[in-house]
């Protein structure tokens, strides 16, 4: 289970011990938990709050900080907090983010290998510039995408 599945358990079960929230409206809403690009705001968040706001007629900060106040301990999370107007802010542990940097570098060059069942002879072409007219920045932007989906393809096994 990665971490982010974790988190995601810890907020459903956080979800189901607030008052008001049942099964039935989760699952009809969807709780998604993005990565957020800014670490102030975060390794994940959820805008689970905004979206029970409305079928709960309750102000979101209040949904937010209620998910907020029955999340389990947990060595996974740091902390959890609640941002306007309505979003739950998650941190990952230090210990496992150190955690998943310690595993990346122990498998060294096979990191982010695929085990594929079926390895398949595929035949890629991604360079096609005309002959005849001007090359220009497309066609190098083409070329360095053909070749890393290449070195991609042949790193989970196939030819």
């Amino acid at each position: 289970m990665t971490s982010e599945e974790k988190i995601k358990k810890l907020l459903l079960n956080a979800l189901k011990k607030s008052q008001g929230i049942n099964k039935a409206e989760v699952d009809e809403i969807g709780l998604e938990l993005t990565r957020n690009s800014n670490n102030e705001h975060g390794d994940f968040s959820s805008n689970i709050a905004l979206k029970l706001a409305g079928k709960l007629k309750r102000s979101p900060l209040m949904i937010a900080e209620e998910i907020i106040d029955r999340i389990e301990p947990s060595e996974y999370l740091d902390r959890a907090e609640f941002a306007k107007p309505g979003f739950i802010n998650l941190y990952l542990s230090a210990e496992k983010k150190h955690g998943i940097l310690r595993s990346i570098f122990s498998q060294g060059k096979s990191f982010g290998s695929l085990c594929v069942k079926e390895k398949k002879k595929i035949l890629l072409e991604f360079i096609s510039a005309n002959p005849t007219g001007p090359l220009h920045v497309g066609h190098g932007r083409h070329a360095a995408f053909g070749d890393s989906l290449a070195r991609l393809l042949k790193k989970a096994g196939h030819n």
